[in-house]
């Protein structure tokens, strides 16, 4: 009888080529580190073969540990898979459902997203983890979590995705700046507007959707969060591009700005769910789309 890797070793092993870290990679794993290396080691001896090359300051992976990776990965999304089916379509839906969310979306809409998943599920815990989106999606890919909730456009092929709703942008101007009712895209791109640093889908978005000429390299400030940036734009008399659903940090900032809406097109994000085909986080989403 071949003696065959473990589901678990596999875990080990996606965990360190995503971190190339042991560290890293066993915190992701909920072990010890020596647990890790262990587990590394006796899926080596299981293959016959080197998948990674370890150093006192680097670890990378050989080039059989770059296709295995690949292998690995399959492996793990097929049991997913299988497990899923197993515990078949009608069964109680309960226990924890993982949710990862970007930074943008979690502090105005991650309740009222829980609410609706316990209306749904009564047996449902929901268990929230902050991201980007490209991190949300990478531990979507790996199992790590159910469910993410991004803003679109963002690639998410691989992956079954719905749309929950459109989330308009606004320019955000300090009282008193901007005289007119609503503003052009015209308008938009005479303005010198403030906007988050490299790595947040919402520049982007706003960039994209509001076909700004300006690039986020203009930018000498580097911020990563929505309350910061409009307290800088306070600071400095600027003005700065904000969604509907943010209309609570309008608030926070004592009503110093704004709130302008842009026509006649009306430039949105779209807020969306994101989930793996045949996995339990398929079945929540069945329920909530």
């Amino acid at each position: 009888m071949n003696n065959y890797p473990s589901l678990r070793q596999l875990q080990y092993f996606i965990a360190l080529a995503d971190t190339l870290s042991f560290s890293k990679a066993a915190e992701r794993c909920f072990v010890t580190q020596s647990t890790l290396s262990a587990g590394i080691k006796e899926l080596e001896l299981i293959l016959g073969a080197k998948l990674v090359e370890r150093s006192s300051r680097h670890v990378f992976l050989t080039p059989l540990g770059k296709v295995f990776e690949g292998e690995a990965k399959d492996l793990l999304n097929h049991a997913e898979t299988m497990m899923a089916r197993l515990r078949g379509e009608e069964a109680a839906i309960s226990g924890p459902v993982r949710i990862g969310i970007i930074p943008t979306i979690a502090p105005f809409y991650a309740s009222d997203f829980f609410e609706t998943i316990k209306k749904a599920f009564d047996q449902v815990t929901p268990l929230l983890s902050e991201g980007l989106s490209d991190q949300c999606l990478e531990r979507l890919r790996h199992g790590e979590i159910d469910l993410a909730l991004i803003a679109l456009p963002y690639n998410t092929s691989g992956f079954e995705t719905a749309t929950l709703f459109s989330d308009p942008f606004y320019l955000a101007a300090p009282k008193g700046t901007v005289r007119k009712k609503n503003i052009s895209l015209d308008d938009l791109n005479d303005m010198d507007l403030l906007l988050l640093e490299d790595g947040h889908c919402l520049s982007d978005h706003a960039i994209g959707a509001c076909r700004l000429q300006q690039r986020k390299s203009d930018q000498r400030h580097r911020l990563s969060s929505m309350g910061s940036l409009l307290s800088l734009a306070a600071q400095t008399n600027r003005m700065t591009l904000i969604t509907d659903m943010m209309r609570p940090l309008i608030e926070q900032q004592g009503h110093r700005f704004d709130m302008i809406p842009i026509k006649p097109d009306g430039p949105a994000r779209d807020i969306a769910l994101i989930w793996r085909k045949g996995s339990f986080g398929a079945k929540i989403a069945g329920k909530l789309v």
